[in-house]
C-alpha cells in the first residue's frame, strides 16, 4: 500500500484543481443565459410569451455547448496528463459536473440583478466549493461534504482513475484515499451529480417563475 500511496496525492490535488477550473470557466457563460436577457423576456412576457417554453428552450440550447465543452476539456487533459482511466468514464464525470455548475449559474443569474455581479459571485463560489470535496482534511468530512457537488465530482474522478485506471480493488482503494472517498462507485457519484443538476435546474425555474409572476397574474 505504501508503494501505491502516491496515487492519493496525485489524484487528490487533480480532483481539487479540476473542480476549481471547471467551475471558474463554466459559471460565466451559464450566467449570461438568463442574466443578460431579463429585460428582453419581461417585454416579451408582457405581450403573452410563455415562460416555461422560453426557459426550457434557452436551457436546451446550452446542452450542445456543455457536451462539446466537456469534450474540449477532457481531450487535452488525457493527452497531456498521465491519466490511465478510460476516456469515456472521465468524460461522463466531467460532463455531469459541468451540468451541475451550469444549473448553479442559472440560479445565480436570476438571483442577482446584475450579470457581472452574478459572474463574480459564481466564480468565487466555484472556487470555495472545492474546499469541501473531501481531499482537504475536515472540511469535506461527513455530513457536510455530501451536500456539495465538488465532493461527488472528486469521489467520481478518484474512483475512475484509481479503480479503473490503476486497477486498485475496493480494499486497496479504501486504504489509501481519504475516508469520505471510500467504497468507490463512480456510477453512483455521477448519479448524485445528475440529481443535483436536476434539482438545481428546477430551483432555477422556480426562481424564474416567481420573478415573472406579475406578468402571468394579470391573465
Amino acid at each position: 500500500m505504501r508503494c501505491r500511496a502516491w496515487l492519493r496525492f496525485e489524484v487528490g490535488p487533480a480532483a481539487l484543481l479540476l473542480g476549481m477550473v471547471l467551475g471558474a470557466i463554466t459559471i460565466p457563460p451559464a450566467v449570461t443565459t438568463f442574466g443578460r436577457e431579463k429585460e428582453v423576456f419581461a417585454r416579451e412576457a408582457a405581450v403573452g410569451a410563455h415562460g416555461a417554453a422560453y426557459f426550457l428552450g434557452k436551457s436546451l440550447a446550452d446542452v450542445p455547448f456543455m457536451v462539446l465543452g466537456a469534450l474540449m476539456f477532457v481531450a487535452p487533459m488525457v493527452a497531456i496528463a498521465p491519466y490511465r482511466a478510460p476516456v469515456e468514464a472521465l468524460y461522463v464525470v466531467v460532463l455531469a459536473f459541468i451540468c451541475c455548475v451550469n444549473a448553479v449559474g442559472y440560479c445565480l443569474s436570476l438571483v442577482f440583478g446584475d450579470a457581472d455581479n452574478a459572474t463574480l459571485c459564481g466564480v468565487i463560489v466555484a472556487i470555495l466549493l472545492n474546499l469541501f470535496d473531501g481531499f482537504v482534511p475536515k472540511l469535506g468530512d461527513d455530513p457536510i461534504g455530501k451536500i456539495f457537488i465538488t465532493h461527488w465530482m472528486a469521489r467520481g474522478l478518484a474512483a475512475v482513475e484509481m479503480n479503473k485506471g490503476s486497477g486498485l480493488d475496493r480494499k486497496s482503494f479504501n486504504q489509501i484515499v481519504p475516508p469520505v472517498w471510500e467504497d468507490p462507485n463512480w456510477q453512483n457519484d455521477v448519479g448524485v451529480l445528475v440529481l443535483f443538476a436536476v434539482v438545481t435546474f428546477v430551483l432555477a425555474f422556480a426562481i424564474f417563475v416567481w420573478q415573472n409572476r406579475k406578468f402571468y397574474s394579470r391573465r
